[in-house]
């Protein structure tokens, strides 16, 4: 801080500005003693509340997967999950107030604009991209649909898998085989096996893959998979189910990638009849 700015209104006259030089001094004990920190945050909320226009930002925004979506004070928004996500806020406001709050709001939230009244931001695993459109239909109703898209993934060498796989163990003389790379960044470790030795309990196998990142593993890892014949299941987009057809186990897969450092599969058999 080079100058000190003092503003004073003299006695029947207009407000007058007096600047000292303070080049040296230190002012963090006036700083503190004014709460100069505080006037600066009151006047960061004055100048964003004037960029929102007449509506203000709520401090509890609708979560969904992790992503804020804004709306204004005292509102409450309609949340019916799908594919798109719907989300509805009803509340008495002129259209182009709500145009206003809703652009300043979003970027405030660090959404990106991609035109046609769309906005853009990442998930926080990295993998999908979640696209809000907003329809103002009319002054009083704000209608918001929220998709995600998995974003297009460019590697600098595509990943190869092993023609040996990686076994899981099954009663009889075969076992359920699962793609493996074949680059040594990508560790397989076993943590847990579905089958008992001294039962006759079938369990799941879980197996973590590290040293690689879940962004450029999963999407090679699911293309290999489906190239191996296993299905992608109707309830749940990252599960997917087969039956081997060397000991006729039916299997379910399903990928745990919210880590993005460490993709954890959990391999649950199902035994085949007569057995």
């Amino acid at each position: 801080m080079k100058s000190f700015l003092f503003e004073f209104t003299p006695f029947n006259s207009n407000p007058a500005i007096a600047t000292f030089d303070v080049t040296g001094l230190k002012l963090e004990p006036i700083a503190a003693a004014c709460n100069w920190a505080e006037y600066d945050q009151r006047r960061k909320i004055a100048e964003q509340q004037k960029r929102l226009g007449v509506f203000e930002l709520s401090k509890d925004p609708i979560v969904i997967r992790g992503l804020r979506i804004p709306q204004p004070y005292g509102w409450t928004g309609k949340v019916t999950n799908g594919d798109p996500d719907h989300i509805d806020i009803f509340s008495p406001g002129r259209m182009e107030d709500l145009i206003q709050f809703y652009r300043e709001a979003l970027s405030i939230y660090k959404w990106r604009d991609v035109g046609d009244d769309c906005w853009a931001s990442e998930a926080s695993s990295g993998f999908k991209e979640e696209t809000l459109c907003l329809n103002f239909r009319d002054a009083n109703w704000v209608h918001m649909t929220l998709s995600a898209m998995k974003k297009e993934v460019v590697l600098a060498e595509p990943l190869e898998f092993s023609v040996e796989d990686y076994m899981l163990r099954r009663p009889g003389t075969s076992g359920t085989p699962i793609p493996r790379l074949k680059n040594t960044n990508g560790r397989y470790h076993q943590t847990q096996e579905a089958i008992r030795d001294l039962t006759d309990e079938l369990g799941s196998d879980v197996i973590t893959i590290g040293g690689i990142l879940t962004s450029d593993f999963v999407p090679a890892f699911t293309a290999q998979l489906a190239e191996n014949g296993w299905k992608r299941t109707e309830d749940a987009s990252d599960c997917w189910t087969t039956t081997v057809k060397t000991n006729r186990f039916k299997e379910r897969l399903c990928i745990d990638s919210s880590l993005p450092f460490l993709v954890v599969l959990k391999v649950t058999p199902t035994r085949p009849e007569g057995r």
